[in-house]
Parts: C-alpha cells; structure tokens; sequence
C-alpha cells in the first residue's frame, strides 16, 4: 500500500521501530513515513510532561541560548583577585620608583657628604698652618719683647750711671769755687 504525499511523492508502508519512554515503556506501530515523520515532530514539540497516545516519547523544549556569558562566584572571584593582583603590581612599581629615586638622591648626598668631608679636611689643615704662624709670631714677638727689655734696662743703666758720674763732676767743681 503506497500512500500519495504533497508534491506527488508516494510514501511506503514500514514498520516504525520501538521508542522507548522515560518511564521505561514502549510502543511499536505500522504505518507510513508520514506517520513517522508525525511521530518524530511530536517528539520534538510535545510537551515535556506526558507522553502522545500514540506511544511517542516527549523531550524537553531545548533551552533558548543565553546573550551574556555569566560568571559564576569562583570565576569572579578570580577576577577580583586578579584586579587585585594588578593593583598591587602598580603600587609595587611605583614604590619601586621612588625606592630608586631615593636611592640615587642618597649618592648625591653621599657625595656632598663627602666633599663636605674633604672640604672639613682642608680647612683643617689650614687652621693647622694659621695655628703653626701665630705660634710662631707669639714667639717672635716675645723674643723681641726680651731684646727691648733687655736694651730699655742697658739704657736706664747707662743713664744712671752717666747722670751719677755727671753729678760727681758738678759737685767737684762746685766746691773748688767756694
């Protein structure tokens, strides 16, 4: 027995093979592609909840896709431990710039310090010689200080004795005129 489908297609008698249901039963049927294609499409649409009379098996309606992706917790806790991680990254870096920056400021001072140092040695040195020269000049100056004292008494002693020597011969003289 042939069956005329649309279009002029003529469709066979076969024999559908057993579908088994969720509940674990079972149906087979006779009958044309048509009446298989019919099955199939019940299939495919019926509603999740029961079966067909005709023994068919319903499947749930496939889920309509989703238009955003959602992250579940563990994924966005990744995320925010990620951001995280960036953050400190960039405060890492900076407090790494400004270590170095502070490292170098502390060379500069380090050599200032250092021609400080150098510049404390000198004057140093030079207070030394000025010491030295004053010294010297102190001694000098109490050299001459002894030679003047020295020629002021010589003086006085020469004056002393030539007044005494003058003052004999006046007296002399003196006393023959009488």
């Amino acid at each position: 027995m042939n069956n005329v489908l649309h279009g002029g297609e003529q469709s066979s008698t076969a024999s559908v093979p057993a579908i088994t249901a969720a509940d674990g039963s079972s149906s087979s049927q006779t009958g044309s592609s048509q009446d298989l294609l019919s099955n199939i499409h019940g299939l495919v649409t019926a509603p999740t909840s029961s079966a067909s009379s005709q023994g068919t098996t319903s499947l749930p309606p496939p889920s309509a896709p989703s238009s955003s992706i959602s992250l579940d917790s563990s994924e966005s806790g990744l995320a925010a431990d990620f951001q995280q991680l960036q953050h400190h990254a960039r405060e890492s870096e900076a407090h790494a710039r400004r270590m170095e920056y502070h490292a170098k400021e502390m060379e500069v001072h380090s050599k200032q310090a250092e021609v400080h140092a150098k510049q404390a040695e000198v004057h140093a040195k030079e207070m030394e010689t000025h010491s030295k020269l004053m010294q010297a000049h102190a001694e000098r100056a109490n050299v001459l200080a002894q030679r003047f004292e020295a020629e002021a008494k010589q003086v006085a002693a020469t004056a002393a004795s030539g007044a005494g020597e003058e003052g004999r011969a006046t007296g002399e003289g003196g006393a023959g005129r009488m």
